[in-house]
C-alpha cells in the first residue's frame, strides 16, 4: 500500500479534489446542456419503434441507480412505460454491487486515498404476447447485460463534512457512468438485433361441425 508525506500532499489533496468537483459540474453541466438542445442519439432514432419503448424493472423503483438509467434511456430517445402497457422490452436490473477500497496512505497512518467501484448487472426480456388476452405475455428471450465503473477519490482528515459530500458526488456520478454504459450496450443489442420476429403458435384442426358428420 502507498505512503505519503502529510503536508504537502494534503495541499495537493485538497486542489486535486477541487479539480475532481469541478470537473464533474462541467460534465454535469454540458450532459444537461446537450439533453435540454434536444440532443438524441442516431442509433436510437433508427431503431424499430417497437425496441423504443420499454419497461425498467427493479426491486427498487425509486432508487438513484433505477432513476439514473431511467433518466439515461429517456435522454437517449427510448420512452419508459408502466408494465401495464405491454411493450416488446423489458430491462431489469439484477444487481447492484459497491465496493469501496483504501488505495492509499498518509505517512502518518491515515487514509488518504478511496476507490469507489459499482458493478450492475441487468437483463433484457424480449416479450411476446401468444394470446390476444393482455395478460398472456412471456419472455421468449433473455441477454444478460453488466457494467463495472469506479473512481478514485481523495479523503481530507481535517474537512471531514467535505469528504463525505465529495464521496456522495463520486457515488452519483458512478450511477450515472453505468447508467450511461448500460443504455449503451443496449443501443448495440438492438441495432445487432433487427426486427424480433414472433412464431405463431400451433394452431389445432378445424373441428367439423354435428351437420358434417356422416
Amino acid at each position: 500500500m502507498i505512503r505519503v508525506q502529510p503536508l504537502l500532499w494534503k495541499m495537493d489533496v485538497l486542489a486535486t479534489s477541487n479539480h475532481q468537483l469541478t470537473r464533474y459540474w462541467l460534465i454535469c453541466g454540458l450532459l444537461m446542456l446537450l439533453s435540454g438542445c434536444g440532443f438524441q442519439s442516431q442509433t436510437v432514432a433508427q431503431l424499430p419503434q417497437a425496441y423504443r419503448t420499454l419497461i425498467v424493472q427493479s426491486s427498487d423503483p425509486y432508487s438513484p441507480l433505477t432513476r439514473a438509467v431511467q433518466g439515461q434511456l429517456r435522454q437517449q430517445g427510448f420512452t419508459v412505460i408502466e408494465s401495464s402497457q405491454h411493450p416488446t422490452l423489458q430491462l431489469e436490473l439484477l444487481d447492484k454491487q459497491e465496493e469501496r477500497s483504501l488505495r492509499s496512505l498518509f505517512t502518518d497512518g491515515k487514509a488518504a486515498q478511496y476507490q469507489l467501484v459499482v458493478r450492475l448487472q441487468a437483463q433484457l426480456h424480449w416479450l411476446v404476447r401468444v394470446t390476444p388476452e393482455p395478460s398472456m405475455i412471456r419472455s421468449v428471450e433473455k441477454t444478460p447485460l453488466a457494467t463495472v465503473v469506479s473512481h478514485t477519490f481523495f479523503d481530507n482528515p481535517q474537512a471531514a463534512l467535505a469528504a463525505s459530500v465529495e464521496q456522495q458526488l463520486v457515488q452519483q456520478q458512478l450511477y450515472q457512468q453505468a447508467a450511461h454504459q448500460l443504455v449503451h450496450q443496449l443501443m448495440g443489442l438492438l441495432t445487432e438485433k433487427g426486427p424480433l420476429k414472433q412464431t405463431a403458435e400451433p394452431s389445432l384442426p378445424p373441428v367439423a361441425s354435428a351437420g358434417a358428420i356422416q
